[in-house]
């Protein structure tokens, strides 16, 4: 195992819902890279991942988050935003690795700040734990978002969006 690679998120978005679209993805890392990107769209039934991993000689891990817009075929229009945030750090003696799942303004921003929101501020608008507790579950007017993330070097973080 190359030291690239050590420390790798693979994070999964399945659309499940009835009538949305995830549409118009948006990456933000505060550390590490892309190994491969997330797809624009998922339609209603479809799947889609990327990979990201710590950058090669930097004694960080990858940490970021992933947005979608949350388009409603029926009104034609988005008005919301869903988060998935993942944390997988260099060093596990210092810290644990962290997901979360969330629904926002449509008008929230893919970055720095929704990060630090959704890592370290109180839970409101979405749900966060570590990699060995329990399935999320964050439920809004409209839709159910869950979430599971492994608990290892090469973790896997999967979201499933179905309609409440």
């Amino acid at each position: 195992m190359g030291a690239s690679d050590s420390r790798q998120c693979e994070v999964v978005f399945m659309n499940y819902s009835r009538n949305y679209t995830l549409r118009n993805a948006r990456v933000h890392l505060e550390s590490g890279q892309y190994d491969t990107a997330m797809p624009s769209t998922l339609r209603t039934s479809e799947y889609g991942s990327a990979v990201f991993s710590k950058t090669a000689g930097a004694a960080r891990g990858c940490v970021g988050v992933v947005t979608y817009d949350l388009y409603n075929e029926s009104t034609k229009r988005a008005d919301k935003k869903i988060a998935g945030m993942f944390s997988v750090p260099f060093d596990y003696n210092l810290y644990y690795i962290w997901h979360g799942i969330g629904v926002f303004p449509i008008n929230t921003q893919c970055n720095s700040c929704l990060f630090d929101i959704m890592k370290n501020n109180e839970q409101r608008g979405f749900v966060r734990g570590r990699a060995e507790g329990p399935t999320l579950t964050y439920r809004d007017n409209d839709v159910t978002l869950t979430s599971s993330i492994t608990n290892c070097s090469r973790a896997t973080m999967t979201v499933e969006v179905r309609n409440r």
